[in-house]
């Protein structure tokens, strides 16, 4: 997934593109326990974040598998949504493309 957006970067235009990656359910694990376990999955996301990408984590999967925003990577209170899901509507409904990875 991170290969992807990396590479769907190449193409855009710098600065002319807002680009959101809604995590939610198992998405979580990747800044659990991927980028926590593996310096290359944490470096390509500090290099999308560095790029403008935007990481959106869903409330209600940290609510119901009781996980602490410590446990994920590079993450904060601005990094949360209520609700994947709800946001990914959202975001449609303000124009934006959903491409699941």
């Amino acid at each position: 997934m991170l290969t992807n957006v990396s590479n769907h970067l190449t193409v855009l235009t710098p600065g002319r593109f807002d680009l959101r990656i809604v995590m939610h359910g198992p998405g979580v694990n990747l800044l659990r326990f991927g980028a926590r376990n593996d310096p290359q999955i944490a470096a390509t996301i500090d290099e999308l974040k560095l790029a403008g990408v935007r990481f959106e984590i869903c409330r209600i999967t940290l609510t119901r598998g009781n996980i602490p925003l410590s446990q994920l990577y590079d993450a904060s209170e601005e990094d949360i949504v209520p609700s994947g899901v709800g946001r990914l509507g959202e975001l449609q409904m303000q124009g934006y493309a959903y491409i699941k990875i």
